[in-house]
C-alpha cells in the first residue's frame, strides 16, 4: 500500500463527512498551506509538492489525535499492520 492510502484511510477516519478527500480539498478543509520554495517546480500536482503536502496533512490529522489513543485509532483505520512497511 502507498503512503498517500494512509493518509486517505486516516482522514476518512478522522474526517468522517466530507464531500471529498483528494489532496487539495482535503488540505483546504484542514487549512493546511505549504510555501512551496526551492525545486517544488509548479506546485499542486507535482510530484515533490504533493509528497510535502502528503506527509504535512498525515501529520496535522496524526497529532490531532491522544498520543493514548492513537495506536487505537490506526488500528481502527487499518493502518497499525502496514505503518512498518513506510520503515523499510
Amino acid at each position: 500500500m502507498k503512503p498517500g492510502r494512509f493518509t486517505l484511510k486516516l482522514a476518512k477516519a478522522l474526517k468522517p463527512g466530507l464531500q471529498s478527500y483528494g489532496l487539495s480539498k482535503l488540505s483546504e478543509a484542514l487549512g493546511i498551506t505549504l510555501n512551496v520554495e526551492g525545486d517544488f517546480r509548479t506546485g499542486a500536482h507535482s510530484a515533490p509538492y504533493d509528497v510535502a503536502l502528503t506527509m504535512a496533512l498525515f501529520r496535522q490529522l496524526l497529532s490531532s489525535v491522544p498520543e493514548a489513543k492513537r495506536s487505537a485509532v490506526l488500528g481502527d483505520a487499518d493502518i497499525v499492520e502496514r505503518q512498518t512497511d513506510l520503515l523499510l
